[in-house]
């Protein structure tokens, strides 16, 4: 074999593997053209319903469809949230989007009037439907909830923290 045979036969090795090679490549995934998020005017999202739509919804608003066994169930979150919100400025907004304007102290008074409630809910649920205001979202909403765990940690020993950012978290392991 000469060195002009040799050379051939890897260019010939060269070019076949590239095409194998280029064959087995994936193509690139399509792009998809996504829509901007249009903001909807104020007011839209949030629609009041009528004292007869709301009886409509309370009669199909069973406890059991929550996982709970009893309006009581609710006891304890409520209790953290009047909590909360007792620390807010009473007379700022909580609440200031789409139409809607609520203050600390309103939405404090509305926790207290649930609390009050709860006891009879369970063979009264249209007490909801006297005591509050019920809105439906637009066709459209446009937003997520999510939970976001906050932690008092500090870098040095401190006594009035109690999680060092240099342990090993228990609430980060799978």
């Amino acid at each position: 074999m000469t060195v002009g045979h040799i050379t051939r036969i890897l260019s010939a090795l060269l070019i076949i593997s590239t095409i194998f090679f280029a064959g087995c490549s994936q193509s690139p995934p399509p792009t998809e053209s996504v829509d901007p998020v249009i903001e909807q005017p104020e007011g839209e999202r949030f629609i009041k319903l009528s004292d007869s739509e709301a009886d409509t919804v309370i009669q199909t608003l069973t406890i059991g469809k929550q996982g709970m066994q009893s309006w009581m169930d609710f006891a304890p979150a409520l209790e953290r949230s009047a909590l909360y919100v007792s620390k807010k400025p009473q007379s700022k907004l909580a609440l200031n989007k789409y139409g809607l304007k609520v203050t600390w102290k309103t939405l404090a008074a509305a926790i207290k009037r649930m609390q009050l409630l709860l006891p009879k809910l369970d063979a009264n649920p249209e007490l909801l439907a006297k005591n509050f205001t019920f809105y439906r979202l637009d066709a459209d909403p446009q937003f997520t909830g999510y939970y976001e765990p906050a932690l008092q940690a500090s870098l040095t020993k401190n006594r009035d923290m109690h999680i060092h950012c240099t342990q090993s978290l228990p609430i980060f392991r799978y």
